[in-house]
Parts: structure tokens; C-alpha cells; sequence
């Protein structure tokens, strides 16, 4: 049983404002993470080394490719939160 709790004006704004900017922050943060997963995705398959995706306060998730940076500094390698196998074989 659900029951309506009456609260001043001033508290129901302010509480109203706190959902919003928590949902409109887990919106952008998805939104950002699935972008840098189909990125990685779409290079991995034309790419000898592995994508990552990569957690980044000011920009949400980036792909990053092992390629550019050789073996991932300590400071990108913590940060990393998923990774995609290179498709590309060197085998021929």
C-alpha cells in the first residue's frame, strides 16, 4: 500500500531537482559508454590489437586502441572497464 507523503513546496522542488539531474547524469553516462562500445567494436574488427573502453570523469567512456599507446600506461590501464579482442589475425 502506497501512501502520499505531503511535503512543503520548497522540499518537493528541491527533491524534484535531485531525480532529474541523477537520471539526466545516468542517461549521458550510458549514453556515452554504449557509443565508445560500438566505436570499439566497428575497430576491433579491422584492428590488430585490442579496443578499450576507458572511464573518464569529464567525457563519460571513451574507446581507446591499444595500438596508439604501444602497452597502456598505469594511470589508463586502472580505468579500463572493458576490453575487445583485436580481430585481425598475423598469422599468414
Amino acid at each position: 500500500m502506497r501512501t502520499n507523503i505531503a511535503l512543503p513546496p520548497v522540499v518537493h522542488d528541491n527533491l524534484r531537482r535531485i531525480i532529474m539531474a541523477y537520471f539526466a547524469s545516468c542517461t549521458a553516462s550510458s549514453r556515452s559508454y554504449f557509443e565508445a562500445l560500438e566505436l570499439a567494436e566497428r575497430r576491433a574488427l579491422h584492428s590488430y590489437f585490442d579496443q578499450h573502453i576507458v572511464a573518464d570523469e569529464e567525457l563519460g567512456y571513451i574507446a581507446l586502441d591499444e595500438g596508439d599507446y604501444c602497452a597502456l600506461p598505469a594511470h589508463l590501464a586502472a580505468r579500463v572497464v572493458h576490453t575487445i579482442h583485436g580481430s585481425m589475425l598475423d598469422e599468414f
